[in-house]
């Protein structure tokens, strides 16, 4: 891995399936990968790639001619959740913590706010409010969240790019408890190895069940670990609260009366299974 000790990093595993064609449909490819992702330092030190570092010494030996690999099978511990443990519920917070506030100091929320503000007007609006009601007008020029601040972010307010490192496959699937706890314990080790207090893995939805179910169990031997849903999965899942709050409610009769969606469709989305269609339902509404 070519990382650094001077700054954090974290881990993010996902299920690699090949799904060969077979006649019976077995013997299929089913693994696990794991990367390492940690922001890119100014004064990284620089490591050529075909090299690797070892004990403070760059071997820069040339890469043998060999096309193939040998498979070593490594037998994973086995693990067994006799208990099923809920995790701790979290503080309520406060009347205080909840309210929003912002201060004029604080330059993304000042950012933020000047967004919100243009995007409520249309072109020439603010600059002559006499003619805001004319039909000539044209439309909403200002861009969506992520192109506003790429266009308004100053060169070096952009962070550098992330170095990744590959860390070895487990070859089996995640689907299996001993698979997951592998994962994590390799982790720990890692971050230990490495002088963090804490490791952060990041997981979807499927895998992060059974990681926490594994973490609730041995909460004394992940005491360290902290785990984090996918950017994805958790707008599925808002995507789901929000059709589970409203499908009831008449939203699924309006899409499917109105001609957006059909009725298998817009159940779908409304679960928050079909993302890209979700999203068009609830811009709609």
């Amino acid at each position: 891995l070519r990382l650094c000790s001077c700054s954090a990093f974290y881990h993010v595993a996902d299920n690699n399936d090949l799904n060969e064609e077979t006649l019976d449909g077995r013997g299929t490819t089913h693994c696990t990968n794991t990367i390492v992702v940690q922001p890119a330092l100014q004064q990284r030190p620089l490591v050529p790639h075909n090299s690797s570092v070892q004990a403070g010494r760059v071997n820069t030996s040339k890469p043998s001619r060999k096309r193939s690999l040998s498979l070593q099978p490594a037998a994973l511990p086995e693990f067994v959740c006799r208990q099923k443990v809920n995790p701790a519920r979290f503080a309520p917070f406060s009347s205080e913590e909840s309210k929003f506030s912002w201060s004029v100091d604080d330059p993304v929320a000042l950012v933020d706010f000047v967004w919100r503000l243009s995007r409520a007007c249309r072109k020439g609006d603010i600059l002559n409010p006499a003619t805001a009601v004319s039909s000539d007008l044209p439309g909403q020029e200002v861009p969506a969240w992520s192109a506003f601040n790429g266009l308004t972010a100053s060169s070096g307010s952009t962070p550098p790019r992330s170095v990744i490192g590959y860390c070895p496959v487990v070859d089996a699937s995640p689907t299996e408890l001993s698979t997951v706890y592998t994962v994590l314990k390799k982790c720990v080790d890692r971050c230990h190895g490495a002088g963090m207090a804490f490791t952060l893995v990041v997981f979807d939805q499927a895998i992060f069940a059974k990681a926490l179910d594994i973490i609730s169990s041995r909460a004394t031997e992940f005491a360290s670990v902290v785990l984090r849903l996918g950017a994805f999965h958790i707008a599925c899942t808002f995507l789901s609260i929000l059709g589970k709050r409203f499908k009831d409610a008449g939203l699924m009769d309006s899409l499917i009366e109105s001609g957006v969606s059909g009725p298998a469709s817009a159940s779908a989305a409304l679960d928050g299974k079909m993302y890209n269609r979700a999203v068009r339902h609830h811009k709609i509404v």
